[in-house]
């Protein structure tokens, strides 16, 4: 890695090597660390020598949640499903369902999921 690099990980905890971790953290190699994961994190609590460094984030297994309020990926598939089915491959009854399907399609969220009315 370059010098000043910012390591995120955010996939398994046992693909690093902690002990290597701390070690380029001493030396001063790395600007920061983000780990939503860490190696262990279903028995014990991160390594205090991780937690004791302020250039370490450890966040509780969380990093698919976000702020955004609603997925864009559900309008996109909806518009693109809409769009496939006016294609004139299909009859009026698949291009009526598509007209219904891009009107009825609700941003509101309920209970985190999201809904068809």
């Amino acid at each position: 890695m370059k010098p000043g690099t910012v390591l995120v990980n955010i996939a398994r905890g046992e693909i690093i090597d902690e002990e290597a971790l701390l070690q380029a953290l001493t030396e001063g190699k790395l600007r920061g660390v983000a780990l939503d994961v860490y190696d262990g994190e279903f028995e014990r609590a991160p390594d205090p020598r991780l937690w004791a460094d302020a250039r370490v984030v450890i966040t509780p297994h969380v990093s698919a949640l976000t702020d955004v309020s609603e997925h864009g990926g559900l309008k996109l598939f909806c518009e693109n499903l809409a769009r496939y089915l006016e294609s004139s491959t299909f009859g009026k009854r698949h291009r009526l369902a598509a007209r219904l399907l891009s009107r009825c399609v609700s941003r509101r969220r309920s209970n985190g999921l999201f809904h068809l009315q």
